[in-house]
């Protein structure tokens, strides 16, 4: 059963954003401890499933955590887990809700990208991460338009220090824009008019928008996968 929060919400935010339109992304959601702490961000892709980054999940502590989404301009519900499953290697994991998720016009399921999508193409990203490394927390969810990055270049920036791979996709426009602290398994989308596709799940970067590309992990890589589990 879903319960109001009463406890004060008070989210982070992506590096040069701003705030989003209201109902922009109602397939967003938060996943928080019990005493409202904000981990990581996910994706509603089922009235039973969210999408997220597997480095987001403890299963350990699967009792403590809680997704909260939008139900109404001004109230958050808070909906508790029933089971995880992650690749942590792939850094891509599913949440099993409790119960289901009621879909209005405000919480919603993203269809999921199926195909590809071309070098500089612009992605949307939102989320409650930092405005920097030690930057203030808005109240509302913020919004960056992004462009993708060739994955050449990527692994030459990252060269070193991360391995990459063509499961996943780079987004880099310049540095001070992108993501930081707290937006760890949202989602990026391609939205073409009313038309809005899950194409990555925010993984790493280098904290926070310092010039280096940020990393996701390629949705589409992994239908096969979320098709057997999210079941």
């Amino acid at each position: 059963m879903m319960y109001p929060l009463r406890q004060t919400f008070n989210p982070s935010r992506i590096v040069g954003g701003q705030e989003a339109p209201e109902m922009y992304a109602p397939f967003q959601c938060l996943i928080q401890t019990s005493d409202v702490s904000i981990l990581c961000s996910g994706s509603i892709i089922s009235n039973e499933f969210i999408l997220t980054a597997a480095h987001c999940l403890h299963e350990n502590k699967i009792c403590n955590y809680g997704i909260s989404f939008v139900d109404d301009v001004s109230r958050y519900f808070l909906i508790g887990i029933r089971q995880i499953t992650g690749l942590r290697a792939n850094d891509i994991g599913l949440i099993r809700v409790k119960g289901s998720i009621k879909f209005n016009n405000r919480v919603r399921s993203i269809d999921l990208l199926r195909g590809e999508v071309a070098d500089f193409t612009d992605l949307e990203l939102t989320g409650w991460g930092r405005l920097s490394a030690n930057g203030d927390d808005p109240t509302k969810l913020q919004l960056i338009t992004l462009k993708t990055y060739p994955l050449k270049e990527c692994k030459k920036r990252w060269s070193g220090q991360e391995i990459l791979t063509a499961r996943q996709i780079c987004t880099f426009t310049k540095s001070g824009e992108g993501s930081c602290k707290g937006d760890s398994g949202g989602p990026l989308v391609l939205r073409q008019g009313s038309n809005v596709q899950l194409v990555g799940i925010v993984s790493f970067g280098m904290p926070c928008a310092d010039g280096y590309p940020d990393v996701y992990t390629k949705v589409s890589h992994y239908l096969n996968w979320i098709a057997n589990n999210a079941t």
